[in-house]
């Protein structure tokens, strides 16, 4: 220090202050200054296309004749439900026009209901059944339907056409038993398990029923037309909101969307219900977060990943959920509806857009 700082205290004061500044700043004082973390990776990115169908807007009264062919040019009536087949098929429901629809390989053609214009294959008639509303699909090609207005769910068999395989036809009603006692009351969403068990979303019973092979139902959670709620717990001590929705894991881990409660419930194979992410006393919003921070308004389809990621359309926004329950949006659309979801083999999102009948596909990018 020199003299002057001597004689001068504050000139002394500044002259410590700015060597003791200069020797953190250079490290000084012992040891170097620790390597801040490198930054986290860029969130991926989802760009959306059209996977297939001319946008069109229809009502209740009036749609467009459902034409097959070319993706670009093939047109749906009036879209719900899209699932991913084992032979990496897309089954979609066209539910206006009583019709299955597939897409692969760029074509789109019909499974199920009369022949259309555009060249495609006649499939198995509908009958009087139509407003097919939600599918499943096993490694056979069988295709497995839930026809929420005629309260029954169908099957139908490559070369042996479609049958009922349970519940009573137009009956609503709660009640476990064989093809032909069994009751449903709007069953909505189905997958299918490891074993081949069916599970639907019986939206008015507010219950998760099983269907074997045979046809017999069970119920695994919930209680009937009078257990609505949003109540977490085992077997028939849950309560759900309107479960319309369903997708499941490789671990038959089953992941259920209602509507009127909008969160996202976990289903063991044991019956046990958890919630996974939303708050069933802030429904009408959309807010990402974790668990119950997170907000759903309008959930209109779900899908699960092999990583166990899930996927939700909500209104015009695609939400990612982990197994942790954080709730991300990865794609705002602006407008829409969008409905039914299926992680395609490539790990590209397909969605259904009822607003425009059109397939999108969302893929991720960096």
């Amino acid at each position: 220090m020199s003299a002057r700082a001597r004689a001068n205290p504050r000139l002394a004061a500044l002259a410590i202050l700015f060597s003791t500044t200069t020797l953190v700043a250079c490290g000084g004082g012992g040891g170097s200054s620790p390597t801040p973390p490198p930054p986290p990776p860029p969130a991926p990115r989802w760009t959306v296309s059209v996977a297939a169908g001319v946008s069109h807007t229809a009502d209740i009264s009036t749609f467009a004749a459902p034409v097959d062919g070319a993706a670009d040019i093939a047109v749906f009536s009036s879209l719900r439900d899209v699932t991913l087949a084992p032979d990496h098929r897309l089954y979609i429901t066209d539910e206006r026009a009583g019709r299955i629809r597939t897409l692969a390989t760029g074509q789109v053609s019909t499974y199920v209901g009369p022949a259309v214009s555009g060249g495609g294959s006649a499939g198995y008639p509908v009958a009087d059944f139509g407003l097919e509303n939600f599918l499943a699909v096993d490694s056979a090609g069988d295709v497995f339907g839930s026809y929420m207005f005629r309260q029954v769910v169908r099957r139908y068999a490559p070369g042996l056409g479609g049958a009922t395989m349970a519940g009573q036809l137009d009956v609503v009603g709660f009640a476990d038993g064989d093809s032909a006692h069994a009751l449903f009351n709007y069953p909505a969403g189905i997958v299918r398990d490891s074993h081949g068990k069916l599970w639907v979303a019986d939206s008015g019973n507010n219950a998760i029923r099983g269907v074997d092979g045979a046809g017999r139902v069970t119920t695994l959670a919930g209680g009937g037309p009078g257990a609505y709620g949003h109540v977490d717990g085992a077997g028939a001590a849950a309560k759900f909101g309107s479960p319309f929705y369903l997708a499941i894991d490789g671990s038959d881990t089953l992941f259920v969307g209602e509507v009127g409660v909008t969160v996202i419930r976990k289903v063991t194979p044991e019956g046990v219900v958890t919630t996974l992410a939303g708050d069933s006393t802030h429904a009408g919003l959309d807010l990402d977060g974790t668990g119950t921070q997170a907000r759903f308004a309008h959930i209109g389809g779900i899908a699960v990943d092999g990583d166990g990621t899930l996927y939700v359309t909500d209104g015009h926004l695609v939400r990612q959920v982990t197994a942790a329950g954080v709730v991300t949006t990865i794609a705002d659309l602006g407008s829409g509806d969008l409905h039914g979801i299926a992680v395609d083999i490539d790990g590209s999102l397909v969605v259904a857009d009822v607003d425009g009948n059109q397939l999108l596909r969302l893929t991720r990018s960096r």
